[in-house]
C-alpha cells in the first residue's frame, strides 16, 4: 500500500464504499454490490476494475465471463485502513 494508493481510494466515495462493503470479509459480485450502493452496476464495474487493477480487489474466477466474484485483498484492507483515519470529509 502506497500514499498514491490512499489518494486513490479518498478521490472516490463510491471506491471507498466497495472497500468497505467488502472488508466484511464476504465475495461479491457487482451487481450485489451495486444492488447494495443503489448504483448502476455499469458504474460498479468500473470502479471494481479500476481497483483490481491497483490490487486492492482479487477476482476469484477470471475465467467467467459473465458472474464474477470479487474480494478485497490486504493491499486493498491496508488502503481503507489508512483512508478511514482522514475521516469522512477526506472524500470529496
Amino acid at each position: 500500500m502506497t500514499w498514491s494508493d490512499v489518494s486513490f481510494v479518498l478521490r472516490s466515495p463510491v471506491r471507498k464504499r466497495i472497500l468497505e462493503l467488502m472488508v466484511k470479509g464476504t465475495t461479491m459480485t457487482p451487481l450485489s454490490i451495486a444492488k447494495e450502493m443503489n448504483l448502476d452496476k455499469a458504474n460498479i464495474s468500473r470502479r471494481i476494475a479500476e481497483l483490481a487493477q491497483r490490487d486492492m480487489l482479487r477476482c476469484e474466477n477470471p475465467e467467467d465471463r459473465k458472474f464474477k466474484f470479487y474480494r478485497i485483498t490486504d493491499k486493498g484492507r491496508g488502503a481503507l485502513k489508512e483512508v478511514k483515519k482522514f475521516g469522512s470529509d477526506a472524500v470529496s
